[in-house]
């Protein structure tokens, strides 16, 4: 398995209309991550009400959608999210780094619980990179039983509504 380093603590992002998401640092080998948890109740998640409708209900207060990228991306501004193989340092992620970014962001997301009240995750996948909607996908089958919440895929298997 490739190594995982995760910061103890969260930085807080302005989001430029009252709220704050929080960004939390993690490394796999040598490239560095930020995983940003952005309230729903700053309105920035663009696919809630398709979610509701899907889900037939109200997302929990509470709730963040998940973002994550490159940390350099995050550095630079609003992220980018480049992928690693496009920058000449970095190169492209392995099946074990890609499953410990996996991992890393489940960490994440458990350590977030001690830090804020959560009562469930969104994760949607960008337009441009469908596929890790089925990334997602794995990541939730193999963590279900240690999430503490139910996973509902949404938006025919782009994202999903944790709680």
């Amino acid at each position: 398995m490739a190594e995982l380093w995760l910061d103890d603590g969260y930085e807080e992002i302005d989001l430029m209309n009252g709220h704050a998401g929080l960004l939390h640092a993690l490394r796999v080998d040598n490239i560095e991550y930020g995983a940003l948890y952005i309230p729903l109740e700053a309105g920035y998640f663009a696919h809630q009400g398709q979610v509701e409708i899907q889900l037939q209900r109200k997302l929990p207060q509470n709730c963040y959608e998940l973002k994550f990228a490159l940390m350099r991306d995050f550095e630079a501004g609003i992220p980018e999210y480049t992928v690693p193989e496009q920058w000449d340092d970095l190169g492209q992620l392995s099946f074990r780094q890609a499953m410990t970014l996996g991992n890393g962001l489940f960490q994440s997301s458990w350590m977030l619980r001690r830090h804020v009240r959560v009562q469930g995750f969104v994760a949607v996948a960008l337009e441009e990179r469908r596929q890790l909607g089925s990334y997602y996908g794995r990541l939730l089958q193999r963590y279900q039983g240690q999430l503490g919440f139910d996973v509902h895929p949404v938006l025919d298997g782009a994202g999903y509504a944790i709680f």
